[in-house]
């Protein structure tokens, strides 16, 4: 009586999937109603997070993103409070950087700007001092007038009345 049964069944079942009009029946079907009874929870509680995650191209997703809007977003006061200065300063190799860096060079330009100042500081100074003994001779050879401002070739002269 069973085996007569499942012939009975696998006959019957296959002519009456057939007979249903699948999207007469899907139209029919509330999804609202359907969604109201699925537990979400339930659903994602069965994902695979890391399979989903592996099955992602995250250079497609890289390349959709707009860095400036992100840098934009960030909070730079809140981000640079979290950096250990200190720490930063330690990993720095400084004998790398004084290799890298020109002192004997920076020391010349340094030195030589010195020099440059402390020899114009002295040649004002001569020019002041070459002005006091001029005025100074004038007056001891009593020497009173009109002197020349410079040499006859360099100073334009006075043209006559």
């Amino acid at each position: 009586m069973e085996g007569i049964a499942q012939d009975v069944a696998d006959t019957v079942v296959p002519l009456a999937v057939d007979a249903v009009d699948v999207n007469e029946l899907v139209e029919r079907i509330d999804i609202d109603a359907v969604l109201e009874k699925v537990d979400i929870n339930a659903v994602l509680a069965r994902v695979d997070i890391d399979a989903l995650i592996d099955r992602i191209d995250l250079n497609a997703v890289l390349d959709r993103v707009d860095p400036d809007r992100l840098v934009a977003r960030l909070d730079m006061d809140g981000l640079l409070a979290r950096v250990d200065v200190n720490e930063l300063v330690k990993r720095i190799d400084l004998d790398a950087v004084v290799a890298r860096t020109d002192l004997e060079g920076i020391i010349a330009r340094s030195t030589s700007g010195v020099a440059t100042q402390a020899l114009d500081a002295v040649r004002s100074s001569g020019v002041g001092l070459d002005g006091f003994v001029q005025r100074w001779v004038d007056r001891v050879l009593g020497r009173h007038g009109d002197r020349p401002a410079g040499p006859p070739a360099l100073v334009q002269s006075k043209p006559a009345p």
